[in-house]
């Protein structure tokens, strides 16, 4: 179970589903990785599906996303 879980990118698609990518803590397993949450749509209850992703993987491809956890990790430190 993660302790600390924030989202920093969100894309949605011309159809209302929503993908979500969330910087996420677990200190159970001592991991600090990436979420991706594919298409999530508010108005139903149930997601398709999760992927971890590490940091240093997703930080490999350049574009807004990326941009987006910079600028969260920025925010973090004082």
């Amino acid at each position: 179970m993660p302790t600390f879980e924030r989202e920093f990118h969100r894309h949605t698609h011309g159809d209302g589903i929503e993908d979500r990518f969330c910087l996420v803590r677990d200190d159970t397993r001592g991991r600090v990785f990436i979420v991706q949450r594919c298409g999530t749509n508010p108005s139903l209850p149930s997601e398709e599906g999760d992927t971890e992703l590490s940091v240093r993987d997703f930080l490999e491809v350049a574009g807004e996303r990326q941009s987006a956890l910079l600028k969260l990790i920025g925010s973090l430190v004082p």
